[in-house]
């Protein structure tokens, strides 16, 4: 089941569970809006130069959403065999 948390306690609860490179990186992005390669490298160049510098603590950002999901089964697989056909 997977479950939208929405704005609120359950998305903040969850932001502030992240490492805190993805806190930092999810504060930089401004998810919905088109992006150039340009302005990629120079939000890159700032998570680099930003994050190793800074402990402050992170507010979790307005434009976060937690996407909450709860599975009812776990499967484990080894192998990669040719065609899929793995070991369970």
């Amino acid at each position: 089941t997977a479950t939208v948390a929405g704005p609120g306690e359950a998305s903040r609860t969850a932001f502030a569970n992240l490492p805190a490179g993805c806190r930092y990186g999810l504060t930089l992005l401004r998810q919905g809006e088109a992006i150039t390669e340009a302005d990629h490298a120079a939000l890159l160049a700032r998570f680099h130069q930003d994050f190793a510098h800074d402990d402050a603590p992170l507010d979790c950002p307005d434009n976060y959403t937690a996407i909450v999901v709860s599975p009812s089964v776990f499967e484990f697989y080894q192998g990669g065999h040719a065609g899929y056909i793995n070991d369970r």
